[in-house]
């Protein structure tokens, strides 16, 4: 009796299976990962607005610390410098710098503000960096100027009612180094090409595996055996030019 069963896959696939399905589709791997490639670098060359990035720098300056140990003392700065990496995007920074900005550009909003700056420290040094990034490379500038002045002004703010700081822990501890002044330019082409290809293999992997499913054919005799329970007593490979794996015809 000679026919053609059903698969069933609760084997799974083996790494031979893996590679022999990567080998018979191979054409079809690197077609769409061109296609998605070549889609991902035309967006990124000619439709892809520029970033305008710049950057303005500053110094955390921290106290010493009284009856402590130079380790001690490291730890208390670090600390200090990642709470200005938080305290530099918060609310009340923001809202400095978005009432200085404003009057020059009327449509920009706090939201914009926030997610145009990045602000990162370095744990071997004190320095601080606020980076700002935006289609404009003017308001760029003016971002991360705003921004670090407003970091500035807000952490060394006095309380009207106690004439104390409202951040004591902050107070005259940030001092502007550089002001932003220079911009560099990026589409993010590379970075968008990479982010392509790699949709191309996890598309076209996805394809295989659904062709490999979708295959109603065993693939060798220990399957029918397992799926039925009896013998093979001989099986006679063929290939099928329509099938997504290595079809047999099984003879029992």
């Amino acid at each position: 009796m000679e026919e053609k069963v059903n698969n069933t896959v609760e084997d799974g696939l083996s790494l031979n299976q893996i590679l022999f399905l990567i080998k018979k589709n191979l054409l079809l791997i690197i077609i769409i990962v061109f296609v998605l490639g070549l889609a991902g670098a035309i967006y990124g060359f000619f439709i892809k607005d520029v970033t305008y990035s710049t950057k303005a720098t500053g110094l955390v300056e921290a106290e010493p610390v009284s009856s402590s140990s130079e380790a001690t003392a490291y730890s208390y700065s670090i600390n200090l410098t990642n709470t200005f990496k938080v305290f530099v995007v918060s609310d009340p920074v923001i809202d400095i710098a978005y009432n200085n900005l404003k009057g020059k550009y009327p449509t920009l909003t706090k939201g914009a503000i926030k997610s145009a700056v990045k602000f990162e420290t370095s744990s071997a040094s004190m320095i601080v960096t606020l980076t700002a990034s935006t289609n404009d490379p003017k308001l760029s500038i003016d971002i991360a100027n705003s921004m670090m002045h407003a970091a500035q002004e807000c952490a060394n703010s006095i309380d009207e009612e106690t004439g104390d700081p409202s951040f004591k822990i902050l107070s005259n501890k940030l001092k502007i180094v550089q002001e932003a002044s220079e911009v560099s330019a990026s589409r993010g082409t590379l970075k968008i090409v990479l982010i392509a290809v790699a949709a191309g293999l996890i598309l076209s992997f996805a394809i295989i595996f659904i062709q490999y499913l979708a295959n109603d054919t065993y693939t060798s005799k220990s399957e029918f055996e397992n799926t039925y329970g009896i013998e093979v007593l001989a099986s006679i490979p063929e290939r099928y030019s329509s099938g997504g794996k290595n079809d047999t015809k099984q003879k029992a």
